[in-house]
């Protein structure tokens, strides 16, 4: 697969492991399970600080994760667009220091896009997690707004020091952003990687991540996990 995310025609076999995914994440199949394990992991790796002390937090929404992340002694960055959590975010944080607020979307390009929202987006924040630059049934094109997209690669490349923790919670995003990480092998240069995958957006999707999952196991990286949750 290409960093654009572009990916081969879907034949039998593909479509049999892209529905698979596809239900799973839909009727959220062993997700408990799932996201139990991945969460006592990141719980050992940041309590026992066992990666570099500078983190990544790529949809922070209202800054759950940056805050453990901060608490345990980690420098973060934390990436969020959406205009209506940022003001909760900056008054969780008010100035605390080792946190660096980008008020982006993060892609493989520096650009702009258009950010989707729910449509009960006005009467409960909480759907704010859900505002993605792929454009779901759920969403209300009157709610719309553009917000400025970093291109991560370039931005990992950039650092001064090793990453320790990269978590992605973009709604969609993540399969083309890993694709572009491990095409440019930037994975070498991260501690851990976690992201929450979104084969329920569809059936291309639920393909394409299946690629990503496949790459990932085939090429027996072990520092990447795709079921954060």
């Amino acid at each position: 697969m290409s960093a654009t995310g572009s990916c081969p025609p879907i034949d039998w076999r593909g479509q049999i492991y892209a529905v698979g995914y596809l239900l799973r994440d839909s009727i959220r199949l062993g997700r408990r399970e799932r996201m139990r394990a991945s969460r006592a992991h990141f719980g050992r790796l940041i309590a026992e600080m066992k990666t570099s002390p500078l983190a990544i937090d790529c949809g922070a929404n209202v800054g759950k994760i940056t805050e453990e992340l901060l608490n345990a002694g980690y420098t973060v960055h934390a990436f969020e667009p959406e205009p209506l959590v940022l003001a909760a975010f900056q008054s969780r944080f008010n100035g605390r220091p080792n946190l660096i607020l980008h008020q982006q979307a993060v892609g493989i390009a520096q650009s702009t896009a258009i950010l989707y929202r729910h449509k009960d987006v006005s009467t409960n924040k909480k759907r704010t997690e859900a505002s993605s630059l792929i454009k779901q049934p759920k969403c209300d094109d009157r709610q719309t707004v553009e917000v400025q997209v970093a291109d991560l690669p370039a931005f990992i490349a950039a650092q001064p020091s090793r990453i320790g923790i990269l978590k992605m919670d973009i709604e969609g995003i993540e399969v083309v952003i890993l694709n572009a990480i491990l095409d440019r092998g930037q994975h070498h240069d991260i501690d851990f990687i976690l992201a929450e995958t979104h084969e329920r957006f569809g059936l291309l999707q639920a393909w394409r991540t299946a690629q990503l999952r496949g790459r990932v196991r085939q090429n027996g990286i072990t520092n990447i996990d795709l079921d954060h949750p």
